[in-house]
């Protein structure tokens, strides 16, 4: 199976404790905690900028009635965020995955100077996957627990959940390679688990970074005023425009993923342009494979892109931007295409400023990409006074948040 464009591997506990945040019981009992809320921001973001998201599992669990409660749990996220779910790994992936996998726990054993056979690794790895998930979140008491495998002396306590949890990061870190797509941590495993580097690295995780480092953390604590962490920037946007009612998360995800739509299509299409050679979304006589120097040119075009839209300072106007998409079978790029500029002095002057375009002669896609990057700043919407803004407080949407950060002196690497 062909790994999507723009899709990522995520642990199910992400899924199961970002919901926990949304569930008025938990909210009302004051269960939501830190790393709930954070797990939310993660999903949201990913809602955003990505079409599919992939965890461990078996396709027996998107059958409804093989599997009606975790069925029904993905239907949710589905509904929440738009993403389509995935799982995995497949039956002929799954040795594949498995010796991924085990060569990441190797490391990790060996850095802490214990050796494990390879075919006891892999035996407790095998079963850490075939022991489904929990029904509740799992907390950093949890995986700090699975930590405490690397000061045993012997692995004769590796059937609990809290080492199968810890373990399964494992086999998370082994789908993300077999299956050639970056890992995104649950909040617990971000806090204990700096070993497990991601193998992979795309043009949606380059926009990303420029979106955090363009709204940085203390501009934003202006406008979430009692965040116990730094909320990122798309996710702020969605909490911010509910003007503090949760139960309005979901409509905000929906209408900003709709608003940003053509930003994940430029940034899929480019992906698929450099991984596969799939030009304008279609396999085509012109389609050649990619050579390093063609490579090289199209991450020079990502990267003026992204430094487009770092250095924009002003909101676009909507009459300015107006994107379509449209698909050319000699094209080069499955490109978002700008119409003509409106011909006043003041338009053109903005898009000089806005663009820093030297003349009108550039290049259409250099028009197509930079547009279709700018379309974040514009839907996010904070013009420079905004950090003026009032802001709201996580606390009118989520209760008391519970702190469940690892204490002092807890086994994080």
């Amino acid at each position: 199976m062909t790994p999507a464009p723009n899709s990522r591997i995520v642990p199910k506990n992400l899924l199961v404790s970002a919901t926990h945040a949304l569930s008025d019981e938990a909210v009302f009992s004051s269960t939501v905690r830190e790393s709930n809320v954070r797990d939310l921001c993660t999903l949201i973001d990913l809602a955003i900028l990505y079409d599919e998201i992939e965890t461990l599992g078996h396709v027996a669990e998107l059958n409804a009635n093989s599997k009606p409660d975790i069925a029904k749990q993905y239907d949710c996220i589905h509904q929440l965020t738009g993403l389509k779910i995935a799982v995995g790994p497949s039956a002929e992936l799954f040795n594949k995955t498995l010796a991924e996998s085990a060569a990441f726990a190797t490391y990790v054993f060996a850095r802490n100077r214990k050796t494990v056979p390879q075919d006891e690794l892999s035996h407790i790895l095998a079963g850490s996957f075939r022991h489904e998930v929990s029904d509740r979140p799992d907390y950093w008491k949890d995986f700090d627990e699975g930590n405490q495998l690397l000061s045993t002396e012997k692995l004769d306590r590796v059937f609990s959940l809290s080492e199968k949890y810890w373990l399964r990061t494992f086999l998370y870190a082994g789908l993300a390679k077999t299956r050639g797509l970056p890992f995104v941590p649950d909040a617990v495993r971000t806090w204990g688990n700096s070993d497990i580097v991601n193998p992979n690295a795309d043009y949606t995780q380059q926009l990303e970074s420029a979106i955090r480092s363009k709204y940085p953390d203390e501009n934003l604590q202006n406008l979430i005023l009692d965040a116990p962490f730094p909320v990122p920037p798309l996710a702020a946007t969605v909490l911010l425009r509910t003007n503090g009612d949760r139960k309005k998360i979901r409509d905000e995800v929906v209408i900003l993923r709709d608003q940003l739509k053509s930003v994940r299509e430029a940034l899929s299409s480019l992906q698929r342009e450099k991984d596969t050679a799939d030009y304008s979304g279609l396999i085509t006589i012109f389609g050649m494979p990619h050579t390093d120097e063609s490579k090289s040119r199209l991450d020079d075009r990502v990267r003026d892109a992204i430094d487009a839209l770092r250095k924009l300072k002003l909101p676009i106007p909507r009459s300015f931007l107006i994107i379509r998409p449209i698909y050319s079978v000699v094209s080069t790029f499955a490109s978002l295409v700008t119409n003509p500029i409106r011909s006043t002095f003041d338009l053109v002057k903005k898009a000089k400023d806005l663009y820093e375009l030297n003349s009108a002669g550039s290049e259409l896609h250099s028009w197509s990409d930079r547009s279709a990057f700018a379309e974040v700043h514009y839907q996010l919407g904070w013009t420079l006074g905004s950090w003026r803004n009032e802001g709201i407080r996580l606390k009118d949407l989520f209760g008391d948040i519970q702190d469940d950060t690892p204490a002092p002196g807890s086994r994080m690497r």
